[in-house]
């Protein structure tokens, strides 16, 4: 049937490591290898299409913060350390690190020694120890835990499964997160701390502080919820940046992505007249 029948418009496809990426625009400035380039460096041996894991389901949490801010959060090194301490571990920079990959960002434990790893030991601790079910040959997790793709889409794998979170702007201070999992095959226990599958999240409907949530989202969300309300004080002002790859070095990296990236689009149309 013509495309022109079905009212389909078209779009850029690419297929990596099992996984088809999907750009709505049809001709997008930089092409998918481009884009995708330097990530098999990074690889994780999970597959979506091989049968070892099922889909267990979706979470959103919603969010009162520019998409913007909830990255910057993300990627930031230092605010593992106090903000996570309960759920992710006292990671402070020197034992946590972002690697730069093109625009993209993938994060490593470097607690322990060896070659940097997925989790760190609090995460493994607390995931073992209430009987989640480690996938075959993931004993020594050497990849990474977090991978940011730029702009709005983060895949978290680790020896318990495999993570999809969608960053979703919904407003100028609204933001969208949803998150689709895929735990071991067989394995039924509970997927998501803090809320059933197919629950939407919101910090003014939990019925404990968000530090007391054992959720490291909406740690992260409490955190960054204020940080907009922050931003709108006559005091704020943006303060000088530490360096390093477990500081405030990926969020600098982010922000040259985002200019580089419209600075390219504003050239495009530019250009087009």
């Amino acid at each position: 049937m013509p495309r022109t029948a079905m009212s389909l418009h078209a779009a850029a496809v690419g297929v990596h490591q099992g996984m088809v990426y999907v750009n709505p625009h049809p001709n997008p400035p930089e092409p998918f290898d481009a884009w995708i380039a330097g990530l098999d460096e990074h690889a994780w041996p999970h597959r979506l299409d091989d049968g070892s894991m099922r889909f267990a389901g979706e979470l959103c949490y919603e969010m009162r913060c520019n998409w913007k801010v909830f990255y910057e959060n993300a990627v930031d090194g230092y605010h593992l350390g106090y903000l996570h301490d309960r759920t992710l571990g006292k990671l402070r920079p020197h034992n946590n690190v972002w690697r730069r990959v093109g625009r993209h960002a993938m994060w490593y434990s470097t607690e322990r020694d060896g070659p940097p790893q997925a989790s760190s030991i609090l995460t493994a601790q607390l995931a073992d120890g209430a009987g989640a079910q480690r996938l075959p040959g993931h004993e020594t997790p050497n990849y990474p835990g977090v991978v940011m793709l730029f702009p709005l889409t983060v895949f978290s794998p680790n020896p318990w499964g495999f993570y999809i979170s969608v960053i979703e702007p919904t407003g100028p201070e609204t933001t969208t997160l949803r998150t689709l999992s895929w735990v071991p095959e067989g394995f039924w226990g509970r997927v998501f701390a803090g809320g059933d599958e197919g629950e939407v999240v919101r910090l003014e409907e939990l019925k404990e502080h968000p530090l007391e949530s054992g959720n490291f989202q909406i740690e992260d969300m409490w955190i960054c919820e204020k940080i907009q309300r922050n931003l709108h004080s006559p005091r704020f002002a943006v303060g000088p940046m530490a360096n390093g790859p477990g500081a405030e070095s990926p969020v600098m990296h982010f922000q040259q992505s985002v200019l580089a990236y419209l600075q390219g689009q504003l050239g495009d149309r530019m250009a087009a007249g």
